[in-house]
């Protein structure tokens, strides 16, 4: 298949380390093993350091990490922690200052929405809501416990990945007004410079390193989580379910419609993608990282009437700054 090409550097080598800067968006469910490839991508100096970072995963994501001096020339990704590699701030959504910079440089692993409900019931201690209320969590698993369509129908938990796109925590109470859902298959399509899949998850780290540069790294393939989706990369959900695929059967039908259609715009720009690394190597161009796709897209964008600031504007952080 082409995507698995991504990741042979036979068929061309990697580019070098292009020192782009990042904002990385950890949707709940979908993203922990990618955390491995962002932290090498924004901090080289890992490479002779004997650091992996997935045996240190409490750390990293719900803790303090202090088992790398961060001094030696190395920022975290931004947008991930914050204070220069002291406190994580996992699963953030955009702000307004993400959502209104210039550069659209943002990343983010993608996940089918029926699989990533099931994933997150089905997550120790079981029926994740990152940004719910303790109250309503408490509601939440009193009411829902042994009971996924009633899980995935319990008012915060649907339209996740929708809601984080228009700046709202994942699990928070925000109601989605006409037009927003939209609005946030859109910004997929325009704002972000990675898109990559957990159904294609070795495809979409050699994708990322194919986009920012530098090899990967064989810690970048190891799982993290136990229910890491190890599907065939295209593959149909027949063959798919034998993989690690969850049996959505228990929603009894419930359809995350929003986040289907910000599922859909990621299906089409990981293709887009691979068409855009496809085109660099033919031109003999693989040592260096082609342009950003989004900066490829930019003058189709339109300018917002409100001072000609451009409603699609994309993400950015400071990493590199």
């Amino acid at each position: 298949q082409r995507a698995a090409r991504l990741c042979d550097a036979t068929w061309a080598p990697f580019p070098r380390h292009s020192g782009r800067r990042v904002w990385y968006m950890h949707i709940p469910k979908g993203g922990t093993t990618f955390i491995e490839s962002v932290w090498h991508y924004a901090c080289p100096s890992f490479a002779g350091s004997g650091v992996r970072l997935s045996t240190h995963l409490q750390r990293i994501e719900y803790q303090f990490y202090r088992d790398f001096d961060w001094r030696g020339g190395c920022l975290p990704p931004a947008g991930y922690l914050v204070e220069s590699g002291s406190k994580n701030r996992h699963h953030v959504p955009f702000s307004e200052e993400v959502l209104w910079s210039k550069e659209p440089i943002a990343a983010a692993i993608f996940r089918e929405p029926s699989q990533r409900l099931m994933s997150a019931y089905s997550a120790k201690p079981g029926l994740h809501a990152d940004g719910m209320s303790h109250r309503l969590k408490k509601r939440l698993k009193d009411q829902c416990s042994g009971k996924p369509e009633c899980y995935a129908r319990f008012p915060g938990v649907a339209n996740c990945v929708t809601k984080m796109l228009l700046g709202h925590h994942c699990g928070g109470g925000h109601t989605l007004r006409p037009g927003e859902a939209a609005e946030a298959a859109e910004r997929v399509r325009t704002n972000f410079s990675f898109v990559g899949l957990t159904s294609c998850l070795r495809e979409s780290v050699c994708l990322f390193h194919r986009l920012y540069g530098a090899a990967p790294r064989p810690a970048e393939f190891a799982t993290i989580r136990s229910n890491d989706v190890r599907a065939a990369c295209g593959g149909d959900v027949a063959v798919n379910k034998t993989r690690g695929w969850y049996d959505t059967t228990p929603l009894e039908g419930f359809v995350d419609t929003p986040d289907e259609g910000v599922y859909a715009a990621a299906l089409e720009i990981f293709e887009e993608q691979v068409g855009i690394v496809e085109h660099e190597v033919a031109a003999g161009r693989a040592e260096t990282p082609p342009p950003l796709r989004a900066r490829i897209r930019q003058g189709a964008r339109k300018t917002k009437a409100d001072g000609g600031r451009d409603g699609l504007a994309g993400l950015v952080s400071g990493i590199f700054g």
